[in-house]
């Protein structure tokens, strides 16, 4: 698959070098020059920006965040939002409020944008050996991704949820 992977923090750098791993093509971005470095050492590929990720990635296109929840995590969406084109798919595997991702889910819906919301368990040491994951979305994007999620989830350790914020609820509870 080829996936956008914003996001190369601690938990981030370890999906992404698992994805890249399970032969994914990825292409990472992050602001901070330390995630930036740490995951070129790791062989990521990078991208210089958040339009340049956009632009290397097919259409429909398919981009992974993994952010703290929160003003950053909305404001990504946010941009995001105005950078990608109706088709492609947004996922937030960061720990949002399931409030703000159902609020997020029917904006990016009207521009025919997809999203899903996928809350991860294990920390790093999951991150780095496989998580756990609990996803929400539309059936046929959560199917369509499965092979992704087995490639950053323990044997079997993923499920889908339910439709938008179902994921972030379910990591809630």
């Amino acid at each position: 698959m080829e996936i956008g992977f914003i996001g190369l923090g601690k938990m981030g750098l370890e999906m992404s070098s698992r994805a890249v791993q399970a032969g994914h093509r990825l292409v990472g971005y992050d602001n901070s020059p330390q995630a930036r470095e740490n995951a070129e050492g790791r062989g990521i590929p990078l991208a210089d920006s958040l339009q340049a990720l956009v632009g290397e990635l097919s259409s429909p296109r398919v981009i992974w965040m993994q952010l703290p929840p929160g003003k950053i995590t909305n404001q990504m969406i946010h941009n995001l939002g105005e950078m990608i084109a109706p088709g492609d798919l947004l996922i937030d595997g960061g720990n949002t409020d399931f409030r703000d991702t159902v609020r997020s889910g029917k904006k990016l819906k009207e521009k025919g944008i997809r999203f899903m919301d996928v809350g991860v368990s294990g920390g790093v040491e999951g991150a780095k050996n496989g998580c756990g994951m609990l996803i929400g979305g539309e059936e046929a994007d959560y199917r369509s991704m499965i092979p992704f999620f087995e490639s950053l989830a323990a044997p079997d350790a993923y499920s889908w949820c339910g439709g938008c914020g179902a994921g972030h609820y379910a990591k809630t509870i």
